[in-house]
């Protein structure tokens, strides 16, 4: 399992030196101290050689033993693993219920005909009762497949030609069929792509066409259509090993666990039962995957109640109530920190990032080969905070969009409407509850920030400088307009906000005291198109904003997130009323 994380080019390497040797560092993953984290690197004692390798060492517990696989995970046994979380999902999970679209999509793909035809088929036409179905989350790449256009539309209402389809489409409808689904949404055969009326009609209706979808099918693993879902795959990057009997040797004042020790070993020696797996398993099939680095996929992931990914190395499956995959079908472990995008709002949690950050500056200097070997550190992963607001909702929706990447730039504020309606409405909903009113306005949206405490929605902030890797898209002003310079959909560079909650309110943290010295008077945007409200993209904005106390003097900010030899100092010189386009 060690080996394996390393390159046969690495591995090489390792075989022709004889001044490299493999270091282990040893420590705890949290506070309950019932989980090790083993880390291996090799080392000439000046430089690592590769990445190196993290395991963690779970308590034994209800996540079952998946120690073999098959070839691939196209094949029957693995769809019917992924049918049984989804038959389960539909029958007892409430939280993942698909609810009643206020909007449908204008076309599906009928699928199962009974010679096996595929065509278009207007939803017009299914009245009055809609038929569930499922959507596709894939990545278009630079290669031109068969799409819908106003020349071809009546000829996909006859027939779709099977063979014509590429890969990544065709098993997006073996997996419908398998599933027993009859209907299958794909962006690009039911939007007409060279009518732009009717892609503004349909691209504004994403909070529904994936919302109400009984399942979404990501090819997550691909970089393009010619892929496809289905991937041959090398078990031993997912496998685990269950109920390993390890010994440990606790050193000096080192603490040592109660949790799975035998009962008659002495004070300085632990035997542990543990099932040993790798830490890499969400990262490598779904968080460095093709597909999460478009922006369009985390609207779509967002949005859909389920979603079944096919990823490299295997299946992995997120709903509103859990995360599994083939390593860990009965659900993954809590120190993977799945990750639900779409919490419920004031009974959810969330990464604690600001913890996060401080534990990867921790661990470059815990795994310095230069340190002396013998070394054990408790290593305190930090507990998940609460979102108990919108707002802090969103804020984490935008630091994760803004690491994404789009196509065409101009997208940039319609590629997260969807997610913003989801907002306004969960918002809308508050207030029904909270109060006695028949039909509340809600919140007003203005390009990607909200009217209310709108003070607090300005404090984003770009959270590194531009990489040359990154420089053709990363760029702090792209070259068209994507929203006013006040707004986070500005510019293509990731973002962050420093604080998300009511200012006046607070948040609860004494070391977290703010002051609103500005109060914005009058916001507003100019949009392009008033037919899909105010989530589409717009021309212009505008804020007025008003001072109790004008600084005339220069002031210096000091960012206290930054490295001691770092000169993150700036200088800013505020002269007058100000109006912010």
């Amino acid at each position: 399992m060690i080996l394996v994380a390393h390159s046969d080019t690495e591995l090489q390497t390792l075989r022709g030196r004889e001044d490299v040797s493999l270091v282990a560092r040893l420590g705890f993953f949290d506070s309950n101290r019932d989980t090790f984290v083993l880390h291996c690197v090799a080392t000439n004692k000046e430089e690592w050689i590769g990445e190196g390798a993290t395991i963690y060492l779970l308590p034994p517990c209800a996540f079952s033993d998946s120690s073999s696989f098959t070839h691939s995970t196209g094949d029957p046994e693995t769809l019917d693993l992924a049918k049984s979380w989804f038959n389960e999902c539909c029958e007892s999970h409430d939280s993942c219920e698909v609810r009643q679209p206020k909007s449908y999509p204008a076309c599906l793909l009928h699928i199962r005909g009974e010679d096996d035809s595929i065509r278009l088929v207007p939803t017009s036409d299914l009245l009055p009762n809609y038929p569930r179905y499922a959507t596709l989350s894939h990545c278009w790449g630079t290669a031109r497949h068969l799409m819908l256009l106003c020349s071809n539309k009546n000829d996909f209402l006859r027939n779709i030609p099977k063979a014509q389809l590429p890969k990544t489409y065709r098993d997006a409808i073996m997996v419908a069929r398998y599933f027993g689904i009859e209907y299958l949404w794909i962006d690009s055969l039911c939007i007409v792509q060279d009518d732009t009326d009717d892609w503004l009609r349909e691209s504004v209706k994403m909070a529904d066409v994936y919302g109400c979808s009984s399942l979404n099918i990501a090819a997550t693993g691909a970089r393009d259509g010619t892929v496809g879902c289905f991937f041959e795959r090398d078990e031993r990057l997912i496998r685990q090993l269950p109920r390993v009997r390890v010994r440990l040797i606790h050193k000096g004042n080192a603490p040592i666990t109660n949790g799975n020790s035998d009962d008659d070993a002495d004070d300085t020696t632990k035997n542990y039962l543990v099932d040993i797996v790798s830490s890499d398993i969400y990262n490598r099939g779904i968080e460095e995957s093709p597909l999460v680095s478009r922006a369009w996929c985390f609207q779509e992931r967002f949005l859909a109640p389920r979603t079944l990914h096919f990823a490299e190395p295997q299946i992995f499956w997120e709903c509103q109530a859990m995360s599994r995959c083939e390593t860990f079908p009965n659900g993954v472990p809590s120190q993977y920190h799945p990750r639900n995008l779409r919490p419920i709002v004031e009974v959810t949690t969330a990464p604690n990032r600001a913890h996060d950050v401080a534990l990867r500056s921790a661990m470059r200097g815990f795994w310095n080969p230069r340190l002396p070997y013998e070394f054990l550190l408790s290593m305190e992963h930090g507990e998940r905070n609460s979102i108990s607001t919108l707002a802090e909702i969103w804020a984490q929706c935008v630091s994760m969009y803004s690491r994404t990447k789009l196509t065409r730039q101009s997208d940039k504020l319609v590629a997260i409407s969807g997610v913003a309606r989801w907002i306004h409405e969960q918002e809308v909903s508050l207030r029904i509850n909270k109060s006695s009113w028949n039909e509340p306005k809600g919140d007003e949206y203005l390009a990607g920030l909200w009217r209310k405490n709108i003070e607090t929605q300005l404090l984003w902030y770009v959270i590194r400088p531009n990489t040359k890797a990154d420089d053709e898209y990363r760029r702090a002003r792209p070259g068209e307009y994507l929203a006013p310079s006040w707004s986070w959909a500005s510019t293509n560079d990731p973002v962050e906000y420093g604080v998300a909650f009511d200012v006046e309110a607070g948040d609860g943290d004494p070391s977290c005291r703010w002051d609103r010295l500005v109060t914005v008077l009058k916001a507003e945007t100019k949009l392009i198109s008033k037919k899909d409200g105010t989530y589409g993209n717009v021309t212009g904005g505008i804020l007025h904003v008003a001072f109790d106390s004008i600084y005339t003097d220069s002031i210096q900010i000091r960012n206290e997130m930054a490295d001691d030899d770092e000169d993150e100092n700036h200088r800013v010189f505020l002269t007058g009323d100000l109006v912010l386009r």
